[in-house]
């Protein structure tokens, strides 16, 4: 029997049961709620900049045997870190297998090595349009989850872009339908 189709509902009813699982740290801290969760998982999540400025992705998780590694784009805002983080947390959560590596990102990570050598010792393949979907969801959704908390809903202390704030805030809300 061929296995079920995921339609939108199923996706965001799996994703949001998965964000209710999160220990999400008050106020909001992107890499501490990585701690969390790779403490809750027995497998500690490392998160860290890499430069990917002109590569395909802005952000990569790699399953090792003992641990997860997200990296994330670091040339752009720190809004936009937190989202791509968030992104990649939702591919260690919600999925089975490894991150995926595109051939240009490995020829880029590891010079000296062919992609294909790489790919092979590190098993992955892409992942599939569901699963992007699945990781987006599950981002928007603790970040929709952080903003219903008042604590959180005001920018940080000291912050400037009010503006960016609004911004993300009333696209956060367009999710909600």
């Amino acid at each position: 029997m061929p296995p079920r189709r995921m339609t939108v509902r199923r996706l965001i009813r799996r994703c949001r049961v998965t964000v209710e699982r999160l220990d999400i740290p008050d106020p909001f801290d992107v890499l501490e709620l990585c701690r969390r969760a790779g403490k809750t998982r027995g497998r500690p999540i490392t998160v860290a900049p890499l430069p990917l400025s002109g590569m395909s992705p802005c952000g990569l998780w790699l399953g090792t045997p003992s641990a997860d590694l997200i990296f994330f784009e670091a040339n752009t805002s720190p809004a936009h870190q937190d989202h791509i983080i968030l992104h990649e947390l939702g591919h260690v959560l919600c999925h089975e297998q490894d991150g995926a590596l595109d051939t240009d990102l490995l020829r880029a990570l590891f010079p000296a090595l062919s992609p294909e050598l790489v790919r092979n010792a590190l098993g992955r393949t892409r992942y599939s349009a569901v699963e992007e979907q699945e990781a987006e969801v599950f981002a928007h959704l603790v970040v929709e989850r952080v903003w219903q908390t008042p604590v959180v809903a005001e920018p940080a202390e000291g912050s400037t872009d009010t503006h960016a704030h609004d911004v993300l805030r009333k696209l956060a809300r367009g999710f909600d339908g």
